[in-house]
């Protein structure tokens, strides 16, 4: 027999993290976002019931698995002479479903070598300025962005987008 109406209590290595109220089968869904304090690896997800004057508690418990999200990077060309100032921008999104991602370090290229990095602001967006020096010729360069990934979040590149040196 389902229990309707009945509250559930879910829980991460024994941090509540929320209710959900039974549905009309005894099923409870609960959407959470995954808090990053959790980390990587092997947890116990647990939910209980507190019981009521009819039924007893309960709990169960089963693994959750926390793994390195995938992320992607998207950049845009730009165009300047030498000695005037750029900006390279950077958005950094999390692969699965575009979400951004904040307060990460991006590094930027031009024709492979380093010239600085950004960090992702709460629109995911880094932006570096960048004076283009004489000693980059005139014509298109390659602009290259890269996140090195962290203990969340997995690596990625993108260098699809060029410098135009006037």
């Amino acid at each position: 027999m389902a229990l309707s109406g009945r509250t559930l209590t879910f829980k991460i290595d024994g941090t509540a993290i929320g209710t959900a109220n039974t549905d009309g089968t005894g099923k409870a869904t609960l959407s959470y976002k995954i808090d990053e304090s959790f980390g990587l690896g092997v947890h116990t997800l647990t939910v209980e019931f507190g019981g009521d004057a009819n039924y007893n508690s309960s709990a169960g418990s089963t693994t959750l698995t926390i793994k390195q999200t995938p992320t992607k990077l998207t950049i845009g060309s730009v165009s300047g002479k030498v000695g005037s100032t750029v900006y390279l921008k950077a958005k950094l999104l999390r692969s699965s479903d575009n979400a951004v991602l904040e307060g990460r370090t991006v590094r930027f290229q031009i024709d492979g070598a380093d010239v600085g990095a950004g960090v992702t602001d709460g629109s995911g967006l880094a932006v570096l300025g960048y004076v283009i020096p004489n000693t980059l010729s005139a014509g298109v360069h390659t602009i290259t962005v890269l996140f090195d990934g962290d203990a969340l979040y997995l690596s990625s590149s993108s260098s699809g987008a060029t410098l135009t040196v006037k």
